[in-house]
């Protein structure tokens, strides 16, 4: 298959996804249609749609994302069955299209592209791939990407996919809303806390300090909760002579509005916390990559160009999602854990884009994506075409 047919491929895929939503994109005529691709449509035209797309492809921006294409998605002579294809994936998608209907995937695209939500956590995205990628301080940290692959690879995604999927409809009975918007609401003045950077900065534990310390901290806290005969008491334990005597009464006070929430998911009645924990019993036989991710999630907070003001702006944009697109959400989580063979291929693509060196051919151009405004701008495509584009017709 040449560069020009690979090309055709791989973003037919993506576009073959849209065009099952029954919009008649570019023309009103009935397929087949011969006219000429640019006559408007209902849609409008594809200039008019995704202008920044296609001037993304006229320069050729997609080119190191196609060659991962070629090299591991596409049949060839070195890889004649490569598991998963081009042509796995895009039928693994039109499944889940189907599994979810039409109108619900409408509000999913919605929710994606909504511009408040964009302006928020956006440039939280952007900023944490760049540092992913070594862009604010010129140390790649691609390791944190294969940490998460051989998690993906490794652990079983039913536990994790289910305790996701329980955690968004979970209701906190102390705060009497969604368990997550509770979660946030707590730990949003822990984040405001002036004080709290330089306390993770200067922390000590175990002859460690800093980042170090707090990643045993956090270590040690996660192997108590995947334990069979775990109680959050230990936890309140270790907190109480490990982390309280060194921090400021404001700040302990915060931390313990957390414990309190993360108790109710840990209840035998919450329906998360089994799964959960067989997640963190598989994340324990892999300590190395374990304490990478952590470390990451320490750098996340800590780096100034981040920082707890980019955090605060993302956890305050999820917390203003209504309760019915959590339920969408964990809908959409169980139609993927539940069709074993849509899981199975989309844990295998994410697997492989998230290791090296693929991955480091891809997060630049993601990055480029977002800078440019054209992911934004396929979101909102994507969801104009789910819609049908029903605002265009005159």
């Amino acid at each position: 298959m040449g560069r020009g047919q690979t090309r055709v491929v791989a973003l037919g895929a993506a576009w073959g996804l849209m065009m099952t939503s029954g919009c008649s994109f570019d023309s009103t005529e009935a397929a087949p249609y011969a006219d000429p691709a640019r006559k408007a449509g209902l849609c409008g035209t594809t200039d008019s749609l995704l202008p920044k797309f296609l001037k993304f492809i006229e320069a050729d921006r997609f080119a190191p994302i196609r060659q991962v294409v070629e090299k591991k998605l596409v049949p060839s002579d070195t890889n004649p069955l490569p598991d998963p294809s081009v042509r796995t994936i895009a039928a693994a998608l039109l499944r889940l299209l189907s599994l979810v209907g039409v109108e619900r995937a409408q509000r999913v695209a919605d929710l994606v592209s909504d511009e408040t939500l964009n302006q928020e956590l956006v440039p939280l995205v952007h900023t944490s791939l760049r540092i992913l990628d070594g862009q604010l301080d010129g140390k790649p940290k691609y390791e944190v990407a294969d940490a998460a692959a051989l998690f993906v690879r490794q652990c079983d995604p039913d536990n994790l996919l289910t305790s996701i999927e329980e955690l968004l409809i979970l209701q906190s009975p102390s705060q009497g809303e969604p368990w997550l918007f509770a979660l946030l609401e707590s730990a949003l003045p822990l984040l405001e806390d002036p004080t709290l950077t330089p306390f993770l900065e200067s922390f000590e534990r175990n002859a460690e300090s800093g980042k170090f310390a707090v990643v045993a901290l956090m270590a040690e806290i996660m192997k108590f909760m995947a334990a069979e005969d775990f109680a959050i008491s230990r936890v309140r334990t270790l907190l109480e002579s490990a982390v309280y005597p060194f921090a400021s009464r404001e700040l302990e006070t915060k931390i313990r509005g957390i414990l309190v929430i993360l108790e109710e998911a840990t209840s035998e009645e919450a329906g998360a916390y089994g799964p959960l924990q067989r997640a963190m019993r598989c994340g324990h036989q892999h300590p190395a990559s374990r304490d990478i991710l952590l470390g990451f999630l320490f750098d996340l907070v800590v780096t100034p160009e981040l920082g707890l003001d980019g955090l605060l702006e993302g956890a305050s944009a999820l917390g203003k999602q209504s309760k019915n697109d959590l339920d969408l959400l964990s809908d959409l989580v169980a139609a993927v854990r539940l069709d074993l063979s849509i899981r199975d291929d989309i844990r295998d693509f994410v697997a492989l884009f998230l290791s090296t060196p693929e991955v480091e051919s891809v997060i630049p151009v993601v990055i480029e994506l977002i800078e440019t405004e054209v992911m934004g701008e396929l979101f909102s495509a994507i969801a104009q075409l789910l819609k049908g584009c029903e605002d265009r017709v005159q």
